[in-house]
């Protein structure tokens, strides 16, 4: 974000350009260009946990980690926002160990916690810790994976969460666990709906969504679960900026003319919206761009050509 600049009568600042908040694309059923797929939510989970962990290692605490705090960028990067109730953990002292203001009822809705994605441990024990946003997570997970329902809904009432919390460990082995609450409807159609839940997906969900925060996974453990480094989302971490342009000459070399062969495994939206825009950025190295004329290095995706707004991209190879 640009620096504020203040006038008389005018406050004025620049950020980058967001296209939608995590919320509206889960829930998403009509728009193709805005739906999310698999390989964007494992990207985006570890894009979210990245920005966690930074927060983590600085002893901060989100405590509001909601699919309305996490924002999306053109670039289809996931960012991590809404920090009002940042908690210092520092600062937290035997006196004041819970960082749930009395007045906070007073507010209005859109400007509470979301007791839904709360932590059973921060609410019900009182202990802020980092796991209180490994809960939030796991929370925020179920909702990609079955198009933005929850698995309980509490309409804020801290009793009615209670309850739910107390069938997660007979429910968390079962193949029903998936439906905690009767506010998660079967009608739901997210990735996990249309794939079935795997192995790896439960198993990340039985090592977030629990009542105590002993076996949770932390912010770095869950960037290095195999689930969130398929080799999908590898080419995307290989394509950005700061990744290929510290790479040599020949690897960008190697990997550019191998890279055809899995674009058929991306979604038309996912190429459009973050692969694309990457690989244009490469353009400026020559060599990468002159591979021998074969018929197995001119993939037919970088002879296309898709208009941003007003603006023509076109990448040949």
């Amino acid at each position: 974000m640009e620096p504020l600049e203040e006038s008389r009568s005018n406050f004025m600042f620049a950020t980058e350009q967001v296209i939608a908040s995590s919320h509206a694309m889960m829930q998403e059923t009509t728009n193709p260009d805005m739906q999310l797929d698999e390989v964007e939510v494992q990207k985006g989970f570890l894009q979210i946990a990245q920005g966690l962990e930074f927060l983590h290692d600085a002893k901060l605490i989100h405590t509001n980690l909601t699919s309305n705090a996490v924002v999306i960028n053109a670039k289809g990067d996931w960012k991590l926002c809404g920090c009002a109730y940042l908690t210092n953990v520092s600062e937290i002292t035997s006196d004041r160990h819970w960082a749930w203001e009395d007045d906070e009822h007073a507010l209005p809705e859109m400007m509470r916690r979301d007791v839904d994605v709360m932590d059973p441990v921060y609410v019900m024990d009182h202990k802020v810790d980092p796991s209180n946003d490994m809960y939030s997570l796991g929370i925020l997970f179920f909702m990609a994976l079955h198009h933005g329902a929850k698995p309980y809904q509490t309409y804020g009432s801290i009793s009615a969460m209670c309850t739910y919390v107390e069938e997660l460990s007979s429910r968390i082995h079962t193949s029903t666990w998936d439906m905690l609450g009767s506010d998660a409807q079967s009608t739901c159609k997210g990735v996990g709906k249309k794939l079935g839940l795997t192995d790896l997906m439960k198993d990340i969900l039985m090592h977030l969504i629990t009542r105590k925060d002993t076996d949770r996974y932390s912010a770095k453990m869950f960037q290095q679960l195999p689930y969130f480094n398929s080799m999908l989302v590898r080419i995307l971490k290989f394509m950005e900026r700061e990744s290929f342009s510290t790479r040599s000459r020949s690897e960008q070399v190697q990997f550019l003319r191998g890279m055809y062969k899995m674009l058929p495994q991306f979604s038309m939206a996912l190429l459009r919206r973050k692969l694309l825009p990457n690989v244009s950025t490469t353009k400026t190295h020559s060599s990468c761009w002159k591979p021998p004329r074969t018929r197995h290095c001119c993939p037919t995706f970088f002879r296309m050509s898709f208009s941003s707004q007003s603006t023509s991209v076109r990448c040949d190879a």
